[in-house]
């Protein structure tokens, strides 16, 4: 159905959702369409459901508001639960402390009505800190989803992911997905663990189904920032969380170059594979002094690996079977 839901995934959010559902009140919707809150409350232990709910209701909107209670700890939990529950076309992910500016739906449904193989849509971040930030934050700040995702707007898929923040996407599609099988390798933020990589891991099934992401300047969100998430020690464990997510990234890196080598290119790599294993493990060790080095020392820059490596054979069969069973996109 024609419309957006908007998912509000919150964790001990009570003092943070006020000024967001605030922001939400002041959608401006020129050419009409239905939208909806979904709150989805993830194993909250605060009054963030009584605090969201009082609010929603002072604004006396017929915009749809449902809250929905996940129990198991983490975002991605949180963001299939709200997929599930979505009855609308597009789906935008706003966290607890995004305020998304007055033309924010209408700009994103319009430019996903416009665009069929858009499917997903994120904008750019401006910080809103309580206090004012230290020197180190304008280099780091693109950690807290502030800034823009692209030079100009447009098609920013080889950039390989969109921010969770402000992200617009098909809810069709990401619910196909959710149903194919697939296993997530990431749990994303889970509770206070800065555990991170759960958006960037749904970008990477949208592509991998042959959709693109995209960015436009327009879509504009304020990102509030707290005093306590402007310390270095808050940055480095934010660090660490895009640390270990990124090990298991670079498998959905490999996997999305893979897939889009040529029937030829595919073939050479697998020639490669094979020279690789003949030199490395065939080849008697006295004979190798008598082979290029360049040949012992082949990288294999993709999914090629899949074949001979025992993790990327795993991931093969959590990843990227299931995705090609869907065929979404031809």
């Amino acid at each position: 159905m024609d419309g957006i839901s908007v998912i509000i995934c919150c964790y001990n959010s009570a003092k943070r959702i006020p000024e967001t559902l605030k922001h939400l009140s002041q959608q401006q919707i020129l050419t009409y369409f239905p939208w909806e809150i979904i709150l989805v409350n993830n194993n909250s232990n605060d009054t963030t459901v009584e605090v969201a709910t009082q609010e929603w209701q002072s604004y006396n909107s017929n915009v749809l508001f449902k809250i929905l209670n996940v129990p198991e700890p983490g975002k991605s939990y949180a963001i299939k639960a709200g997929v599930f529950e979505a009855k609308y076309k597009y789906s935008i992910i706003c966290d607890d402390d995004n305020w998304l500016s007055p033309d924010y739906l209408q700009i994103a449904f319009e430019i996903m009505e416009s665009n069929s193989q858009i499917g997903m849509l994120g904008g750019q971040g401006i910080a809103a800190c309580e206090i004012n930030p230290p020197e180190w934050f304008e280099n780091k700040k693109s950690d807290y989803a502030v800034g823009k995702q692209g030079l100009e707007s447009g098609d920013i898929t080889s950039r390989y992911y969109l921010w969770g923040a402000g992200v617009v996407f098909r809810t069709d599609i990401l619910f196909q997905i959710y149903n194919s099988g697939i296993k997530s390798l990431l749990t994303c933020r889970k509770g206070n663990e800065l555990t991170s990589g759960g958006d960037s891991e749904i970008s990477a099934w949208f592509i991998l189904v042959g959709y693109k992401l995209w960015y436009d300047s327009r879509l504009i969100f304020r990102h509030y920032i707290p005093k306590e998430r402007l310390t270095e020690d808050y940055v480095n464990r934010l660090q660490e969380g895009f640390d270990l997510a990124s090990v298991k990234l670079i498998y959905y890196n490999k996997l999305i170059k893979y897939e889009q080598l040529t029937l030829h290119g595919k073939f050479c790599l697998l020639i490669k594979s094979l020279l690789k294993i003949i030199f490395a493990y065939i080849i008697p060790k006295r004979y190798k002094s008598l082979y290029s080095e360049n040949l012992l020392n082949i990288q294999l820059i993709s999914a090629g690996k899949i074949f001979f490596n025992a993790d990327m054979a795993v991931v093969q069969n959590m990843i990227r079977i299931p995705l090609k069973k869907l065929k979404i996109r031809q």
